[in-house]
């Protein structure tokens, strides 16, 4: 929303039946995720973010008759406006900042040149609107660099990817002891299935969140109901951003028969009756 804004502003100040139509479809294109998409993971925003073009074309219907200097003042209180309303959404932190989880986390020179992006494309009148169009894109562009700065890097091995990952993302942690101490063909619950299977190919790995496991995803049964009927070796507790999911885990009746080998945003439960084949296994 605080992206596509400034478009919206001019779409529905030049509106036409076509840009009411493409502003219909964006709305319905919001409307069929919020209501009927289970968004997994962080970074919902970008469930949503493919309805900005359809919003940018609503825009560019009236291209051809951009802000003249008589509507000046209007659209000199929306920028105004619209930086206020960007400066408090970013300091009450209803948007994301530099401090937040990094899955979220958005730099602040991004906002900025959201913020003067929308003054170049709100306040150009017809004779200066191709101009405006390259100062958009050159703060657009210094605002990314700004915020992601380039550099050159060689691309990994999938064995050095993976323990890179593996090393640094707390949510893992423990997941090679598991492998060498317990062994390879196990049953793991985690949030994640990616980098697990990868790690440890012969394990059966179930999704808590339920994108492969559909069970969980529709609430069809309850995480005591399906950990109670086949308890796995090792539990991964699901990480910081699966509030209502970590929240049943750790209340539940199952995990009470685990002991908590690893700190971190996913910690890792071994089963009890487990724990002395882990102590006697050589290295932390």
């Amino acid at each position: 929303a605080v992206v596509s804004l400034p478009v919206v502003y001019l779409s529905l100040w030049r509106l036409d039946r076509k840009n009411a139509g493409l502003l219909v479809a964006a709305l319905v294109f919001l409307a069929f995720h919020y209501f009927s998409t289970i968004e997994v993971m962080g970074g919902h925003a970008r469930f949503y973010a493919p309805a900005i073009p359809l919003v940018a074309a609503a825009a560019m219907t009236g291209s051809d008759r951009p802000p003249s200097w008589r509507r000046l003042g209007f659209h000199l209180v929306f920028a105004i406006a619209y930086t206020v309303l960007v400066w408090w959404l970013f300091q009450h932190r209803w948007i994301p900042d530099n401090k937040v989880w990094n899955i979220n986390r958005v730099a602040p020179a991004l906002y900025v040149a959201y913020v003067a992006g929308a003054w170049l494309l709100v306040l150009s009148p017809r004779k200066l609107a191709g101009a405006a169009t390259y100062a958009i894109l050159f703060v657009s562009m210094v605002g990314l660099w700004v915020a992601h700065p380039f550099s050159t890097r060689t691309i990994p091995s999938d064995e050095a990817y993976l323990a890179a990952e593996l090393g640094h993302r707390s949510g893992f942690h423990g997941i090679d002891r598991l492998a060498r101490c317990i062994g390879p063909n196990i049953a793991i619950y985690h949030s994640e299935i990616g980098l697990p299977g990868v790690a440890m190919p012969e394990a059966e790995i179930t999704d808590l969140v339920g994108l492969m496991t559909p069970a969980f995803a529709f609430g069809d049964v309850s995480f005591d109901d399906y950990c109670l009927a086949d308890p796995p070796e090792a539990i991964f507790l699901p990480h910081r951003n699966y509030k209502r999911l970590r929240h049943a885990v750790q209340s539940s009746q199952c995990l009470r028969g685990y002991v908590r080998i690893t700190k971190g945003g996913s910690p890792l439960y071994i089963r009890r009756d487990l724990m002395a084949t882990l102590r006697a296994c050589p290295g932390r």
